[in-house]
């Protein structure tokens, strides 16, 4: 018999919201909308035991415990690792003196 191909979900739970972001099993990864660009598993295509998450375009919003877990057949395993978003930087610059925000 062939061997079972695990299933991967992450999901992250801030403010008591548990929102799944992405789920993959074999060559097909489900990406949630609201993440679709931001978040992927780099690797796992190649190498189907690293489910690492990579998430891009931080904001501090994806602050929250983020929870991967990996179905093979009867066996299952997860993992929780708390994320603190801080740190973001505006750059302002007033349009009619020194300081104005300074976006495209």
């Amino acid at each position: 018999s062939s061997p079972v191909v695990p299933r991967v979900k992450w999901t992250v739970v801030s403010g008591g919201i548990e929102t799944q972001i992405l789920v993959a099993r074999g060559q097909r990864v489900k990406i949630n909308e609201a993440y679709r660009d931001r978040a992927a598993l780099l690797n796992y295509t190649s190498s189907p035991e690293d489910v690492s998450l990579w998430l891009g375009d931080l904001r501090h919003s994806d602050s929250g415990h983020y929870r991967c877990e990996v179905q093979q057949g009867l066996e299952d395993a997860s993992d929780i690792v708390q994320v603190k978003v801080k740190g973001v930087v505006f750059h302002y610059r007033d349009a009619l003196g020194r300081y104005a925000f300074s976006f495209p």
